[in-house]
């Protein structure tokens, strides 16, 4: 599974967030400059893959 690649197809840019270390008040950086944020987690368990609007 290559995320870069669905998101050029999407014409999404790619950012590879670490969220233990990101405040939710962080995420409005991005809103103030007109950027939605979509997550994509990965669960290798159960291998689904779950698409979360931030």
């Amino acid at each position: 599974l290559n995320i870069k690649a669905i998101a050029k197809t999407f014409r999404c840019k790619y950012l590879k967030l670490n969220y233990k270390t990101l405040a939710s008040k962080d995420s409005s950086i991005f809103l103030d400059k007109g950027m939605k944020l979509i997550e994509i987690k990965i669960n290798s368990d159960r291998h689904q893959l779950e698409n979360k609007a931030i």
